[in-house]
């Protein structure tokens, strides 16, 4: 069996071995095929169904349980829930060694989604967990008896040299994964939804506080995704990029039934510090970028303008109810256009925006609720209250939690968000959290109920972006959470996000980010500004992605810095197409500042692709670096070229790309080189 739990303290092996059995079969299209199997017990009434998703295109299968009690009275015990309970002979041979590539999570640092690999010799284990319930929050101390090492990536791939298997758990909560190697032949997962997140890597996941608790008539609940993709590949690179493959082909979402278009996006509000973000100024900001050809509509490449946070009322003593120094924009709790600095609402900068050819992107919170505003005035009924003596860095009322398990929260939210969107004809919807979940959730659950206030609010959660798709079905949903808190397949397969870590604006730092999460998640994307230095190519590279926001300061920014604006966003668009292809990294992954750091991206459809390679600002002068590319046609020639030098080309043959390389050699320092190239055997 792929998953377990207990009831009435009896092992789900032996309860499911003698309840009835049933099992259905849907043809999902697209090669996808649902199988449903469900067991009920005949003497409560609960129902404990599988669902399961094959994919015929792809050596992947993913699942969801269901609880559901269709009996007339409350259940017994329900606990010690795993989504995945899964013993597997070990990939390879049992005396092969046995590595889990995962990576850290997010922790707004310079080592935010970096690689880890982590042996595991047999009879031994590894757990992994997240933090205040965020679930790509975390990273992996390097103190192995300390707690919080976690690790805060839900994302696997168990490699026992040229076989494996990738596993990753899909829940925008607490979760918890244990991965173990009894014997030298047996692999077992065990993961699932968790109360705790101070579990250290050698606790185990029994210690995890799971899922316990009685089910009233009527009342379902369900465990996280699961996906499980085996692999037999020469290197796990490659079985990362079939990874990658079956996300783009299955799990991103689509905008009018297309993958989503990179996005290039700028903003010029300062979140109206000192109240001088206003519609006529975001519309003069909007003038500016027209007057200098840069929107899409005018010439230029950016394509959509960005709303971010600051643009709602907030109560008048504001100040008085929140921590110095917090600015104003974080009072949020009141979901309307601030009626002084934005009198005809946010109308006027959609139409300006559309005028030159940009769509629009809207920042939200939802989830928090501050003291004083609308939602927290009206309806204190539908937030969840900080627990007694929570510390909030906030102020001395910390921040309320919209409950989106409450169902007339949950429609309110639906029906007030869903209309803001529509009246303001916005094209992206950005969600953005900034505080821990993981208090509320496990203070508001009653007793004998462990787990069900998150339970509720993530399937909530879940319906309410299901919602706001299903009204709008053009609309892009940003999953922000602090720009990479909420990476997890349940939300990628809602959502992109246009900036995966919040340290923006340092190179190193976003070139390891984007060095790591290309192995697992495609569609994310970073930030970059013009400032006029020497430096602004070398950080605008080192923070190009599907999404590229790059924007200056208009109202001081001369001709050398629109150009250069320009000039950057061109080339951007240049390597788009191959962003969807097979990643490789061509260096290891480094944060030092004397290192080189190199990667690929290929499209094999396209015989195309493109390489950067840094030099960072300590890297000696007389270094050069040779990168090998990968995944070509060895005995294709290859016409190669310099994105700052396009007249000059040379010719390659792909094995000598391959086994030989190209040297990258820079000038200066930091240095930023970008190189395409282009199957040109038929001339």
């Amino acid at each position: 069996m792929s998953f377990s739990f207990t009831y009435d303290g009896v092992d789900s092996a032996t309860l499911l071995a003698t309840w009835p059995r049933t099992e259905t079969t849907l043809d999902l299209g697209d090669g996808r095929t649902q199988v449903t199997v469900e067991w009920r017990d005949p003497a409560s009434g609960l129902a404990v169904a599988l669902v399961t998703t094959r994919y015929a295109d792809f050596p992947t299968t993913t699942w969801t349980v269901h609880f559901t009690n269709t009996g007339a009275h409350p259940t017994p015990t329900l606990g010690d829930v795993l989504a995945i309970d899964l013993t597997l002979p070990s990939p390879g041979h049992p005396s092969t060694d046995c590595v889990i590539h995962t990576a850290h999570g997010n922790d707004v640092r310079d080592t935010d989604f970096a690689p880890l690999d982590v042996a595991l010799e047999p009879g031994s284990f590894r757990t992994f967990t997240n933090l205040g319930g965020m679930s790509t929050q975390g990273s992996v101390n390097p103190d192995p008896t300390a707690a919080n090492v976690g690790g805060g990536w839900p994302y696997y791939n168990i490699d026992s040299g040229g076989r494996g298997v990738i596993v990753a758990l899909g829940w925008p909560g607490q979760w918890a994964m244990q991965i173990d190697r009894p014997e030298p032949g047996t692999l077992r997962l065990r993961g699932g939804m968790s109360q705790r997140e101070d579990l250290g890597p050698a606790d185990e996941i029994d210690a995890a506080s799971l899922t316990e608790m009685w089910l009233p008539p009527g009342e379902s609940i369900q465990t996280p995704l699961i996906a499980l993709q085996q692999w037999s590949a020469a290197t796990w690179i490659d079985a990362q990029n079939t990874w990658r493959r079956w996300v783009i082909t299955h799990l991103v979402p689509r905008r009018g039934g297309e993958l989503p278009a990179p996005v290039c996006a700028t903003q010029a509000n300062d979140y109206f510090e000192g109240q001088i973000d206003t519609a006529d100024d975001e519309v003069a900001w909007l003038d500016a970028y027209s007057a200098h050809h840069a929107t899409v509509g005018t010439g230029g490449v950016h394509d959509h303008w960005w709303i971010d946070a600051g643009w709602y009322q907030t109560p008048p003593n504001w100040r008085d109810l929140i921590q110095a120094p917090w600015p104003q924009w974080e009072m949020v709790g009141t979901w309307a256009a601030d009626p002084v600095r934005f009198p005809a609402g946010l109308k006027p900068i959609v139409d300006r925006a559309r005028q030159l050819g940009m769509s629009t992107v809207l920042w939200f919170e939802p989830e928090r609720v501050m003291a004083g505003t609308w939602l927290h005035e009206n309806h204190p009924d539908w937030l969840l209250a900080p627990p007694p003596g929570f510390s909030s860095f906030w102020g001395p009322d910390g921040a309320f939690h919209l409950d989106f398990g409450n169902p007339d929260a949950l429609r309110w939210a639906i029906d007030h968000f869903g209309a803001l969107l529509g009246e303001h004809e916005i094209d992206i919807y950005r969600e953005d959290s900034n505080y821990p979940f993981l208090p509320y959730w496990v203070h508001h659950d009653p007793p004998g109920r462990r787990g069900i206030t998150q339970i509720r609010y993530v399937v909530g959660h879940l319906a309410y972006w299901d919602a706001l798709r299903e009204r709008h079905p053009n609309i892009l949903i940003d999953n922000s959470a602090g720009s990479g808190h909420r990476l997890d397949l349940e939300l990628v397969r809602r959502s992109v996000s246009l900036i995966h870590d919040d340290k923006l604006f340092d190179a190193t730092a976003n070139q390891c980010h984007t060095y790591g999460i290309r192995h697992w998640i495609p569609w994310t994307g970073s930030a970059t500004r013009v400032a006029g230095g020497p430096d602004d190519v070398y950080n605008a590279r080192s923070n190009m992605g599907m999404a590229f926001h790059a924007a200056l300061d208009v109202t001081a920014a001369g001709a050398a810095e629109w150009s250069i604006l320009k000039g950057l966003a061109a080339e951007w668009r240049e390597l788009t197409a191959h962003f969807f292809g097979d990643y490789y990294p061509l260096t290891p992954h480094s944060t030092a500042s004397d290192a080189w750091m190199a990667w690929q991206f290929h499209r094999p459809d396209l015989g195309a692709g493109h390489i950067q390679c840094f030099a960072r600002p300590d890297v000696p002068t007389a270094t050069a670096l040779t990168v090998r590319l990968q995944g070509l046609d060895a005995e294709a020639t290859y016409r190669v070229w310099d994105i700052d030098d396009k007249d000059t080309s040379r010719t390659f043959r792909g094995t000598e790309l391959m086994t030989t390389g190209i040297e990258v050699a820079p000038v200066p320092r930091p240095y930023a080189a970008t190189l395409h190239y282009l199957n040109a055997t038929n001339g």
